[in-house]
């Protein structure tokens, strides 16, 4: 017969699901993004983890739709129940393009993965993050991210005076905190993300609709021009677009004398 280690050990299962954000322009200039997570939990033997992928879905500027160009980035938070640990090594390095830097995305994402490690209420030991200097190239990096593991409560212990190589610790998970920017990232259901989507695309193929019938206005009216100038007082010149569209009108054309 097999004992409960035994099956605890062979014991696998494989989960996953999605989370639909919104980064927020809380600054001029800002960018609205939409992100797709992706959430993948593994729970085999005496290790769980979950794996959270952040994925580009598109971006908003001015009204205006752009692909977003930077690459899905995967972190990953470890359980090794064997060692009664939690490994964050897997999101050690949070790193977001330039455009999303003090965005709140990060921030969201360790927070996600902090709460999914304190779910069971068990202090598990939290194994030491390496904080290299490679990730503290300048003042302003070496900052912002001394102040990022800082504020979820882990204690940092540096090598060198600059405070640039070291790690970070902390007790237990319990002593973890949660940081997330509601202002910044606002998560929504997948009916508001594909109805946000939804509009941002309707608007802008109208305005690509608006922008063709202008410029074929433009082409037609320079072809009727001369023909509306003799009649002048006729109500339609033989076209199917309207004369005026623009910015200005094409022609001023007298439909009010017939």
């Amino acid at each position: 017969m097999r004992s409960d280690s035994e099956h605890y050990r062979d014991h696998e299962r494989h989960t996953e699901g999605f989370e639909y954000l919104r980064l927020n322009a809380t600054q001029p200039n800002e960018k609205i993004y939409y992100i797709l997570l992706h959430r993948q939990l593994s729970d085999v033997g005496y290790h769980r983890s979950l794996s959270i992928t952040a994925i580009p879905f598109c971006m908003v500027s001015r009204d205006r739709l752009y692909p977003v160009r930077w690459q899905p980035k995967t972190w990953t938070a470890e359980i090794r129940f064997d060692l009664e640990q939690v490994d964050f090594n897997g999101a050690g390095r949070i790193e977001v393009s330039n455009d999303l830097r003090n965005r709140g995305l990060g921030s969201a994402i360790f927070s996600d993965l902090i709460e999914w490690a304190q779910k069971d209420r068990n202090p598990l030991a939290v194994k030491r993050l390496h904080l290299s200097a490679n990730d503290a190239i300048d003042n302003k990096s070496r900052d912002l991210r001394n102040h990022f593991y800082r504020k979820f409560g882990f204690q940092l212990h540096f090598t060198d005076a600059e405070e640039r190589e070291g790690s970070a610790s902390a007790a237990n998970v319990l002593e973890l905190h949660q940081y997330r920017n509601s202002h910044k990232v606002e998560k929504m259901s997948q009916w508001q993300f594909l109805r946000a989507f939804s509009d941002v695309t309707v608007a802008i193929s109208a305005e690509a609709d608006l922008n063709k019938t202008r410029e074929r206005s433009a082409a037609v009216g320079e072809q009727c021009a001369p023909a509306c100038k003799a009649m002048a007082v006729s109500r339609d010149c033989g076209s199917d677009l309207d004369c005026s569209l623009g910015s200005e009108p094409l022609l001023e054309v007298r439909h009010d004398l017939a």
